[in-house]
């Protein structure tokens, strides 16, 4: 939520459930956005703040990436009154329902990490963690159901608002350093809640997402990313071909080990119709499949020559 809106209600935080639910219609209405997406993000945050401080060594133990932390990115710069047409500034990220963290530890340590992360209250709301993948071996899919604390008969009581789809995956290959995004400000709800949340170094992202993009499934199954396709144009925008973002792209490549850099940038029939959609509806500059493909496949071979 924008930083800069007034308090979305006269009595903050929000005294019960339908109070807050008041509270996410309000901020919808001065958005423009869904009540849905409002209340999707209030949630997202509080767990987001939750995993992110958690360090029993010390050492923060998670990162965003994934769709989540390319609308905190997105959207804040959407927010700006300085946008250029045909800038990243301008451009509208898809909607992400689900929250993507990476996990900077062992795999066997993953689900008790993420259970001891959102074990306590935060922000005025608590945390029902279900584990829904145990035994996938690189990725750990949770639903965390969440509750908005309110006075009851005998002290606080949880009232549950969403429930919310978590993946979490170990962190690959060398440790860059998180990019510190300004988090969507919970202030307007009376609510104290962080300034900003970690998320994956951007030429990491990027890297992943050139990798999902051009794999070949071993099971014969069509590759189906290709929303990947059209966030990269849309990351681009944010960071140049380098050298850095080669040697990134590289390594990522080289552990995952399924297909070499740099990859041959094509698009499936099936990918046509749903892509240049998404394209339409984000406001890229390149709105046809092989416009898409275009500059994608030119932005790899610069970074390739950098």
């Amino acid at each position: 939520m924008r930083a800069d809106l007034e308090p979305l209600l006269k009595n903050l935080p929000p005294k019960t459930k339908s109070a807050l639910l008041q509270a996410i219609n309000a901020c919808s209405t001065k958005l423009n956005m869904g009540p849905d997406w409002v209340q999707r993000w209030l949630s997202f945050t509080v767990i987001a703040d939750a995993l992110a401080s958690y360090a029993p060594s010390g050492t923060p133990m998670f990162e965003f990436k994934g769709g989540a932390a390319i609308e905190m990115r997105m959207r804040r710069l959407s927010a700006t009154d300085t946008a250029v047409p045909g800038t990243a500034a301008t451009i509208t990220p898809r909607a992400t329902k689900d929250l993507d963290a990476t996990f900077r530890g062992e795999m066997k340590d993953l689900v008790a990490a993420v259970q001891g992360a959102l074990s306590d209250p935060r922000h005025g709301f608590t945390f029902r963690v279900v584990v829904e993948t145990p035994d996938a071996p690189h990725i750990v899919r949770f639903r965390v159901r969440v509750s908005y604390l309110v006075k009851g008969v005998g002290g606080l009581a949880p009232q549950e608002l969403n429930s919310v789809k978590l993946e979490v995956s170990r962190y690959e290959g060398t440790h860059y350093p998180p990019d510190m995004v300004p988090a969507f400000s919970l202030k307007p709800f009376g609510i104290e809640g962080p300034d900003y949340l970690p998320c994956m170094a951007l030429p990491k992202q990027i890297a992943q997402k050139l990798h999902a993009v051009t794999e070949v499934p071993a099971d014969g199954k069509t590759n189906d990313r290709f929303r990947d396709l059209v966030d990269i144009v849309m990351l681009s925008a944010l960071l140049p071909p380098s050298a850095d973002l080669r040697t990134v792209c590289e390594e990522t490549f080289h552990i995952r080990d399924k297909h070499g850099w740099p990859p041959r940038i094509v698009t499936h029939p099936d990918w046509v119709a749903p892509m240049e959609l998404r394209a339409e509806e984000m406001g890229l500059d390149h709105k046809t499949a092989e416009e898409i493909v275009g500059h994608v496949s030119e932005y790899v071979r610069a970074i390739a020559a950098a």
